[in-house]
């Protein structure tokens, strides 16, 4: 009987000392979750809208743009703001320029002028400077610069390019909404209209009058009555304007080259970004 109580005792003993090993384990285990970790999309809005398109509809060359007959003009409002600290910068640009008539070797310019403005201070202040030397101190002022120098229309010329500040508080809109106006039309100093089919005999331009091609105008386009008529029809002659935004500081420097085509001006920068 003493033999069987000092096993239960023994036993008992033993179930204790599992019981405390339990107890101990579990009260050195250790766990915890963290607070919210919180992801939250930096806000970015960017908008580019024509009020219209430009159509130069039984136009003449004129050399005004104040000619409201023949020189037509469009607006493109820009709004956007962003929260991302760097900022966005966009750029309106011409796109799939189609301003030639002729054929094969005898192709030629149209010599439409596009004149580029921005009225107030929608898009922020205007770049006095120059705008790609700059662009990297931009920080919390929207900047725009009206980078287009009134040459010839080419495919990926910039017009206007610009920086949008990050909203002075996170999630409410403070960025831009500004317009820019373009104006086209056929440059009446650079065409001239001959009355003939051959551009050699004599032709009138703001009443001068010219007896032959050595004495027409550097860079003036000749076209005869025929050519002239010719231009017609929807998209005969035509340019789009693509606008792109990104995140960030973006727009590198960017050269547009032309021809030159008098020996007196090769030493001079014929570049232009």
């Amino acid at each position: 009987m003493k033999a069987k109580n000092k096993i239960l005792i023994v036993l008992g003993l033993f179930m204790l000392m599992i019981l405390t090993v339990g107890v101990t384990y579990a009260f050195f285990e250790y766990s915890r979750t963290s607070n919210d970790n919180i992801i939250k999309a930096g806000r970015i809005s960017f908008n580019a809208t024509e009020n219209s398109t430009i159509v130069l509809n039984n136009v003449f060359p004129t050399t005004s743009s104040s000619d409201s007959t023949n020189a037509k003009s469009m607006t493109i409002t820009v709004t956007g703001d962003t929260d991302y600290e760097d900022g966005l910068e966009y750029a309106v640009i011409l796109d799939e320029v189609n301003l030639t008539i002729g054929s094969g070797t005898n192709v030629k310019p149209l010599p439409v002028k596009l004149e580029v403005s921005v009225t107030g201070n929608g898009l922020g202040t205007a770049e006095t400077g120059d705008y790609y030397e700059n662009h990297t101190g931009y920080s919390t002022a929207s900047k725009y610069k009206v980078v287009y120098d009134n040459t010839r229309i080419k495919d990926e010329s910039r017009l206007v390019v610009g920086y949008i500040a990050p909203n002075t508080t996170p999630g409410t809109a403070s960025g831009i909404n500004g317009t820019i106006t373009l104006k086209a039309y056929v440059d009446g100093s650079k065409v001239i209209i001959s009355d003939s089919t051959t551009p050699e005999t004599t032709v009138t331009i703001d009443g001068e009058v010219y007896t032959n091609n050595t004495e027409i105008p550097q860079d003036a386009i000749v076209l005869t009555t025929d050519e002239w008529n010719a231009i017609t029809g929807s998209g005969a002659l035509s340019f789009k304007i693509r606008v792109e935004a990104k995140e960030g500081i973006w727009l590198e420097k960017k050269y547009i080259c032309r021809r030159v085509t008098n020996a007196a001006d090769l030493h001079k920068e014929q570049c232009t970004n």
